[in-house]
C-alpha cells in the first residue's frame, strides 16, 4: 500500500492514499471500510498484478472513474466508461436545485392550474400519464447523472434524457435500468435542438443542463485527466458560451410560461450568461453557489403573463 501511496503521489494526484485503497478495493471486491476490516489481507499473485496496472495507469493520470468502471453521484453509483463525461460533485447543487423546484408547492400549483385549463397528456416510454406530472428536460445527460437523480427523488415526472453521443444514452439507459428507473425516463440521441419531439413545445417544466462551458484555450492549462480525456465533452468554444448561446433560445421555445432552466456555469460566467438571458423571454430566479463559494448553477425563468396559457 504505502509504495503505491508514494508512486501515486509522486506522479502529481492529489489524493494519492484514497486512490490506491479505491483500486486495491476494486480488485478485491471490496469497499474501503472492508478493506480496513481486512488491513493484512493478502493479495493472490493475480490480484497483485492488477492491482500493479490500475496503479500504474492512474499514475499516467488516466481517470480513476476509468478504471474502475463507476462513479459515485448524489448517493447513486453510475457505470462509467471512456468516452463518456464523468459528472462532477459540483453538479449534484444542480440536481439539489432541480428536486427544489420540482418540489415546491407554488410551482406544483402552477402546473395544475396550467393543466387543468389544457390537459396535457404526455406520451413516455410507451405510457401515458395525466395531467399535474413535471416534464423534465436533462440536455446532454452524459452517463445520466442528473436525469436519474431527479427520477428518483421527484416520483411523478417525466425525464426526457439528451444526449449527441449514442455511447453516452447507451450508458444512461443501462444506470437506469440497474436503478429501476427506466419506465420514467425516454432517452433520445442527437442534437438537442433537434430531436426533442415537437409536441413539448411549450410544456415542458424544467430544463436542467451541465453543457461544455471552458474556453478552448483554457483546455489545455487544466489537469491531464481532463485534458487528455474529456476535452471534447468540457470544449464550450472559444468564450466559453457556445452551447449557452443554443440553449437559452431552445429553452425558451420548449418551456412552458413560467417553467424554469437550471444551468451549470463556469467561473466568471454570471454576467455574460445574464446577458444572453435578457436578449430571450427569462427573468433571473436566484444564484447558488458551490462549496468553494463559486457562482455555479444560475436560475432562470421563463416570464409569463398568464400561466394557465400551457
Amino acid at each position: 500500500m504505502n509504495s503505491s501511496v508514494r508512486y501515486l503521489a509522486e506522479a502529481g494526484i492529489s489524493t494519492p492514499r484514497q486512490d490506491a485503497e479505491i483500486l486495491i478495493s476494486h480488485v478485491l471486491g471490496l469497499s474501503r471500510v472492508d478493506l480496513y476490516l481486512n488491513f493484512h489481507w493478502t493479495l493472490t499473485p493475480q490480484e497483485h498484478q492488477a492491482v500493479e496496472e490500475l496503479i500504474r495507469e492512474r499514475g499516467q493520470r488516466y481517470p480513476l472513474q476509468y478504471l474502475t468502471g463507476e462513479v459515485a453521484f448524489g448517493g447513486l453509483i453510475l457505470r462509467i466508461e471512456p468516452g463518456v463525461f464523468i459528472p462532477r460533485p459540483e453538479t449534484e447543487l444542480l440536481v439539489e436545485c432541480a428536486v427544489g423546484v420540482l418540489g415546491s408547492s407554488e410551482f406544483r400549483s402552477s402546473i395544475v392550474r396550467a393543466n387543468s385549463s389544457c390537459p396535457f397528456p404526455v406520451m413516455n416510454a410507451g405510457r401515458r400519464t395525466g395531467s399535474g406530472s413535471p416534464v423534465v428536460l436533462d440536455v446532454g445527460t452524459g452517463c445520466g447523472a442528473i436525469a436519474l437523480s431527479v427520477a428518483r427523488e421527484v416520483k411523478d415526472c417525466l425525464v426526457y434524457a439528451l444526449d449527441i453521443s449514442a455511447q453516452a444514452i447507451d450508458l444512461a439507459r443501462f444506470n437506469a435500468q440497474k436503478l429501476g428507473l427506466q419506465e420514467r425516463i425516454t432517452f433520445l440521441v442527437g442534437d438537442f435542438v433537434q430531436i426533442t419531439p415537437a409536441e413539448l413545445r411549450g410544456k415542458v417544466d424544467l430544463v436542467a443542463s451541465n453543457p461544455p462551458y471552458i474556453k478552448k484555450s483554457d483546455i489545455a492549462r487544466l489537469e491531464p485527466e481532463v485534458r487528455d480525456y474529456e476535452a471534447a465533452a468540457i470544449d464550450g468554444g472559444k468564450d466559453g458560451l457556445a452551447y449557452f448561446r443554443r440553449l437559452l433560445p431552445f429553452a425558451q421555445q420548449f418551456l412552458a410560461p413560467g417553467g424554469q432552466l437550471l444551468l451549470e456555469i463556469g467561473e466568471g460566467q454570471v454576467q455574460e450568461i445574464l446577458h444572453l438571458a435578457e436578449q430571450t423571454s427569462f427573468e433571473l430566479v436566484g444564484i447558488h453557489q458551490d462549496l468553494g463559494g463559486i457562482d455555479r448553477i444560475i436560475q432562470l425563468r421563463k416570464k409569463s403573463h398568464c400561466l394557465n396559457q400551457r
